[in-house]
């Protein structure tokens, strides 16, 4: 049995080898495939009882996940409110409302939770001026109820014996600075901590935003001829084949679909790369994403839904963001041995001078927990993919396909390339260059 999900609170490439990682040592489950500019997951499972449990461990890992059809998939990009019309269904409304809402919220909560901390710092530091004693223990209080998630989310992972991850270097070095006596500063490290994960998670969602401007070039709404007299304005997804549509001048074809009335000109470059405006007559295909360029005409649909031209064209660009070149997976199998390595160096970092050279304890153990924390892998996780993603969505917008990350690493490579015809490098648009 197959399961899809969206997840949310995934703010790097880090964290979806968190959850795959996961998944794998999870009992009942055979396979995982997490999608980060999807935000998806899919998992096939051979125990049915074991949904809710991996639900329930996924959202204290910090991932809330919210149960999906195979179909609303591809909607994830399309949902969206359009200036003040929102037209889904009663289902799918309140799942878009709950989904959007709750990213923006999660945002704004996190900001503001980190300011509520920054806040309570700056007061501790002030009681600290007079009742320093008292502002030791106040530190350690805050200090470990910023740690109580991390703590949590390290439990679970620790349940499915998935031991060395971010939020265990985390966990260490805090307790460290704890012990030292240096309360102050674990809770600085939390914090700043903090600040840096939700900058990464603004960084990753423009890439992601980014997809979704590909759908921006399908119409939401589309108005369904009735009679000579009437149409029926209706939103996209509720096109049936066999409908008869009206496109006015300058609107995009919503569907795939053919020509009824006796003639138009079609501006197909966004799907052909073609500049030059394409003549069609009556019973002539039209391409969803062209631009009818004259006067309103008639289309009957033949191609509705994932079915149009435009909705292939966009799982080609998300099936090659999922896809993963050979330098991304040379840095995720790095990145298992990574963490345990910072671990090692960090013990080692303690351990060396102190047995081998005899010097002070306290400094070494202090140096050792800065290695822990500046290990942190996350910045390494996000860069590869994070660039070949964004390559490949600018690519999509300049009318070039890329359908796997491999072709566009290769491309890297590429010395000379060869054109075969006008419009590839030209525009077909005339204009006044100068004059004499």
């Amino acid at each position: 049995m197959k399961l899809y999900y969206q997840v949310r609170g995934m703010d790097c490439f880090g964290c979806v080898q968190t959850i795959e990682t996961f998944c794998s040592k999870f009992k009942g489950i055979n396979s995982a495939h997490v999608s980060y500019h999807t935000n998806s997951l899919s998992v096939e499972i051979s125990d049915v009882t074991v949904r809710h449990q991996l639900e329930s461990d996924l959202n204290r890992l910090g991932f809330p996940v919210t149960l999906i059809q195979k179909q609303d998939l591809s909607q994830i990009f399309k949902k969206k409110i359009h200036r003040n019309y929102l037209f889904l269904d009663k289902h799918e409304k309140i799942d878009t409302f709950s989904i959007t809402a709750a990213d923006i919220h999660e945002k704004k909560f996190e900001w503001k939770k980190i300011g509520v901390f920054l806040f309570c710092y700056f007061l501790i530091f002030v009681v600290s001026l007079v009742f320093h004693k008292i502002s030791i223990y106040l530190y350690d209080i805050l200090a470990i109820f910023i740690l109580l998630p991390y703590l949590k989310k390290l439990y679970t992972l620790f349940k499915v014996k998935y031991f060395f991850s971010v939020e265990l270097l985390m966990t260490i070095a805090v307790i460290g600075a704890l012990a030292l006596r240096q309360a102050s500063e674990a809770v600085m490290i939390l914090i700043l901590y903090l600040i840096g994960e939700t900058l990464e998670t603004m960084t990753a969602e423009k890439s992601k935003k980014s997809v979704g401007m590909l759908a921006q070039n399908i119409p939401h709404v589309v108005r369904k001829f009735i009679s000579v007299d009437h149409t029926v304005i209706l939103p996209v997804h509720q096109i049936k084949v066999g409908d008869l549509l009206e496109i006015q001048g300058f609107e995009k074809f919503p569907v795939d679909g053919i020509l009824k009335s006796e003639f138009c000109f079609v501006d197909e470059s966004f799907i052909t790369g073609e500049s030059l405006q394409v003549y069609k007559k009556k019973g002539d295909s039209v391409l969803s994403g062209s631009l009818n360029q004259d006067v309103t005409v008639q289309l009957i649909a033949t191609q509705v839904g994932e079915e149009t031209t435009l909705n292939k064209l966009m799982s080609i660009v998300k099936e090659a963001q999922a896809s993963k070149s050979k330098i991304m997976r040379t840095m995720e199998n790095f990145s298992k041995y990574y963490t345990p390595s910072i671990l090692i160096i960090g013990t080692l970092v303690v351990i060396i001078p102190v047995l081998l050279f005899h010097q002070s304890f306290l400094p070494w153990v202090y140096r050792g927990l800065s290695i822990l924390l500046i290990g942190c892998p996350c910045s390494l996780m996000i860069s590869t993919p994070s660039a070949v993603a964004s390559s490949i969505v600018v690519a999509a917008r300049n009318k070039i396909l890329v359908k796997t990350a491999t072709a566009m690493e290769t491309m890297g490579r590429v010395q000379k390339l060869f054109f075969d015809k006008t419009g590839t490098l030209t525009e077909g648009k005339f204009h006044v260059s100068g004059f004499k």
